[in-house]
This record gives C-alpha cells, sequence and structure tokens, in this order.
C-alpha cells in the first residue's frame, strides 16, 4: 500500500492512496464524530484516492479515527482467531 501526504495545512489534510478501501473506511469513522471529510479520484487516467479532511486540527481527528479502526479492527480479529479455532 502506498500512501502519499499532498496536503498538511493548519486546517486542511490531504492524503492520497493507491486503494479505496482504507480512506472509505476512515472516510465513515471521520463522518461519525462530525469531521468535514470525502475521498475523491485525482482523475480517471490516474489511479489514486484522495481522502480530504477539513476542520479544526484535522491531524488529531484522523489519529483518532484511526485509533478506534485500530480497536475494532482488534475486536474483529479476537472474535474470528476464537471462531477458527472452535471450528
Amino acid at each position: 500500500m502506498e500512501i502519499k501526504i499532498i496536503e498538511n495545512k493548519k486546517d486542511v489534510v490531504e492524503i492520497e492512496f493507491d486503494d479505496k478501501t482504507l480512506p472509505a473506511v476512515l472516510v465513515k469513522e471521520l463522518s461519525k464524530g462530525g469531521v468535514d471529510a470525502y475521498v475523491y479520484e485525482k482523475h480517471p487516467l490516474f489511479p489514486g484516492y484522495r481522502l480530504h479532511i477539513a476542520g479544526e486540527d484535522p491531524i488529531k481527528k484522523l489519529k483518532k479515527a484511526i485509533n478506534t479502526i485500530e480497536g475494532d479492527w482488534e475486536e474483529i480479529k479476537k472474535e474470528l482467531l476464537k471462531g477458527l479455532k472452535g471450528g
């Protein structure tokens, strides 16, 4: 997975990913917290998905979303592994 910081300002962060999965999950989590975030393709002929986050301290909000997703993934992993042991 390639991740590239496109813009990192006080009130705007934009990150480019080579896959849409992670930015889509991040947008969903950020939106739950009322953060202005969206994903877009920079151009149909050039692959890449950009996550745009705007607002007060977007880096802090992004870190919080990442930590929440990481915690959710740990729960999913634990349940899956427990289920696989029994199967």
